[in-house]
């Protein structure tokens, strides 16, 4: 089931996979902050501390990234 969700105030969205159990976040910047605006929200450094895997969008060699994807449980 897919959902369209217009005009939230957030930046940070939690999708749930109720067959697996699995709980993924996604969370969308605006690259001209910088990572001092990602370190002053105190919930997104947990979420990453706490994740098995963080993807991010600036992927220098894909191949490796998808290594890295594809080795986990």
């Amino acid at each position: 089931m897919s959902q369209i969700a217009i005009c939230q105030n957030t930046i940070i969205w939690k999708v749930s996979d109720t067959l697996n159990q699995k709980t993924s976040f996604i969370i969308g910047t605006h690259h001209q902050f910088g990572n001092s605006f990602v370190d002053s929200i105190p919930v997104i450094k947990e979420l990453l501390y706490s994740s098995e895997l963080a993807v991010f969008e600036s992927i220098i060699d894909i191949k490796n990234t998808q290594k890295m994807i594809n080795s986990r449980e």
